[in-house]
């Protein structure tokens, strides 16, 4: 698991105020870049067992996978891997850009794509269910 960070594009230091967490309002999941779905309904309990809402699933395989590689692109400047069962490899360098992304931003630099380790700062609240 990981979070998703944008942050200026300077020079000089960067400053805390500087780095901002992406907030992922998720409306897309890629299954085994097999099959996708996209709609309006977020991957969230509350979108899928309360709101009304409404998504498609397609096992329109090349658009699975051409959907799966630009949104890699797009958060990490590369497509990943060529074939779904070379994920792991893939994961295990988004560990190595999220600590290096981490390091980057502890010494005021800016990073070269949006992933970085997951971490939660607020403390835990009575349980809402």
């Amino acid at each position: 698991m990981g979070s998703m960070w944008t942050c200026a594009d300077r020079d000089e230091p960067l400053q805390s105020s500087d780095y901002e967490e992406i907030y992922i309002h998720a409306k897309v999941a890629v299954v085994d870049d097999a099959a996708f779905t996209i709609g309006s309904t977020n991957l969230n309990l509350r979108s899928m067992a309360i709101d009304s809402e409404l998504n498609i699933l397609s096992e329109a395989k090349d658009v699975a996978f051409e959907l799966r590689t630009d949104l890699f692109r797009q958060c990490t400047c590369d497509p990943g891997p060529a074939q779904f069962e070379d994920m792991s490899k893939c994961f295990s360098v988004w560990n190595d850009l999220a600590l290096q992304n981490k390091k980057s931003m502890a010494a005021g630099r800016a990073y070269k794509n949006q992933v970085l380790p997951f971490y939660v700062e607020r403390k835990p609240g009575s349980t809402v269910v």
